[in-house]
């Protein structure tokens, strides 16, 4: 985290140094994003900016409504898509520009943040899908004793599972520059779309209930259908599911419009 914040403070310094213009802007980019930035207008045709959003409410789950998965899939989509509570985006773009348009290439870090319980996530259909019939059956047994008095004393199924997910996006993107007469302001629209590069999941999680349920497991019954059901259960393989799942379909496109603030002109 370090070398990153030691690596954009230089290109800032870097690119203000050697800047004709140096702007601000804010604005929404559907359907991600609310995002704040600054952009360096190198020459009358080429510009980089830098770029700091949020995911908030409703992109917390819009984002997901427009990430085409096949129909074997949607259960795991739904998951994520309501596991998601916030996030924050990170982007570096290098433009080139004609007259009012422009087109570039841009990168971004996208950190998701989710949380649910053991008990929401052992009922979702991401889960339920994945185990046979016997494995369900076993399950409900376990879950059971886990729900009595005795039961909760061991394991409050209530309790939050955490998932962090890191994505690397890389994509291109095509604008226009709205000016404003007489004025500092001006507002751009753009469409694009990046593609996942990179997804890496933490899960952070208490794995006595994990243990307890192994337990159970093997106790209640040997054989393929404990030791399936365990694998089935373990949070860390969902996190690799998770990072599968963006690294197949994590195409994302956008529309951003902006307002535009000219800071400095040389």
């Amino acid at each position: 985290m370090n070398r990153l914040l030691f690596f954009l403070a230089s290109l800032l310094y870097c690119l203000s140094t050697y800047s004709q213009e140096v702007k601000l802007f804010t604005g929404t980019d559907f359907p991600l994003q609310h995002y704040v930035g600054i952009n360096y207008q190198h020459n009358d045709r080429f510009s980089a900016d830098l770029s700091f959003g949020l995911v908030t409410s409703p992109y917390n789950n819009e984002l997901y409504d427009w990430i085409n998965v096949p129909s074997r899939l949607e259960s795991r989509k739904d998951f994520i898509q309501d596991f998601t509570n916030d996030g924050s985006v990170l982007g570096l773009g290098l433009n080139v520009h004609n007259n009012k348009w422009y087109v570039g290439i841009h990168g971004q870090q996208i950190q998701l943040n989710g949380s649910s319980s053991y008990n929401e996530i052992i009922n979702s259909d991401f889960v339920q899908n994945d185990l046979a019939p016997g494995e369900k059956q076993l399950l409900d047994s376990v879950l059971n004793i886990l729900r009595s008095p005795i039961g909760r004393l061991l394991v409050d199924l209530e309790d939050q599972v955490s998932i962090e997910t890191n994505l690397i996006q890389l994509g291109l993107k095509v604008g226009r520059q709205i000016q404003f007469k007489d004025s500092k302001f001006s507002m751009n629209v753009e469409l694009g779309i990046t593609a996942n590069i990179q997804a890496t999941t933490k899960t952070t999680y208490d794995q006595a209930l994990a243990s307890q349920i192994e337990v159970f497991a093997q106790n209640f019954v040997t054989g393929s259908n404990s030791n399936q059901l365990i694998e089935n259960l373990d949070f860390e393989q969902q996190g690799e599911q998770v990072n599968e799942f963006f690294e197949d379909y994590g195409f994302i496109p956008s529309l951003r419009v902006g307002v535009v603030y000219r800071l400095r002109k040389k």
